[in-house]
């Protein structure tokens, strides 16, 4: 009715089984927490760059969704925002700074994820049990290594730390069982319980 929509609430599509796609138009500010929270059917989201931040628990259980963009405005991803989805890459933009606790946890289907170095802050277990996660860069500007950052990523194969991280938390890398070498750098104090516990 010609009024311009801002805000997308909370739970606006949640359990939702058939829409399968949303295209959301710019001028959209705010997406609330679990906006779209197992919509099981939902294949692709358009994202306008007016979006600022993706929230907690934003895509939780949407299950085919395959492929996203995250929009260069996007400058935080939320709690459990990608959790139990189907994407097979990702790429997350130069804007984002912030990525919370298990942000993509139990991503079964993601091959690869590209981080930027403007993140100065990872949350604990953001890929665990992302079984058939190959390949990662960890960002540059990050002093630690966050727990169970890679917690049961049977598949990882190709991870550089970089020369900034001074502590590498524990169970950070639980069970990569690919994972044939790393180079810990000396910077590098502080390596917790369990770092590297199965780790064949």
């Amino acid at each position: 009715d010609g009024f311009q929509v801002k805000d997308i609430g909370g739970s606006t599509l949640r359990w939702n089984t058939n829409v399968k796609e949303v295209v959301l138009g710019e001028g959209i500010e705010v997406i609330s927490a679990s906006g779209f929270m197992y919509a099981t059917a939902l294949e692709k989201i358009t994202l306008p760059e007016t979006i600022t931040a993706i929230p907690a628990e934003c895509f939780i259980g949407c299950a085919g969704l395959v492929d996203f963009e995250i929009p260069k405005s996007v400058t935080s991803i939320g709690e459990y925002a990608f959790t139990y989805t189907a994407l097979t890459e990702v790429v997350v933009p130069d804007s984002v700074q912030t990525l919370k606790y298990r942000a993509f946890f139990c991503c079964g289907d993601l091959v690869s994820a590209k981080l930027p170095t403007t993140i100065t802050t990872l949350g604990k277990d953001i890929f665990g049990f992302c079984k058939k996660l190959e390949t990662v860069n960890i960002p540059t500007n990050i002093t630690a290594i966050p727990e169970r950052l890679f917690f049961r990523c049977t598949n990882l194969n190709n991870v550089t730390i970089p020369e900034s991280v001074t502590t590498i938390d524990k169970m950070s890398f639980y069970y990569c069982e690919s994972l044939e070498s790393i180079n810990i750098p000396s910077a590098v104090k502080t390596i917790k319980e369990s770092a590297f516990n199965g780790c064949y």
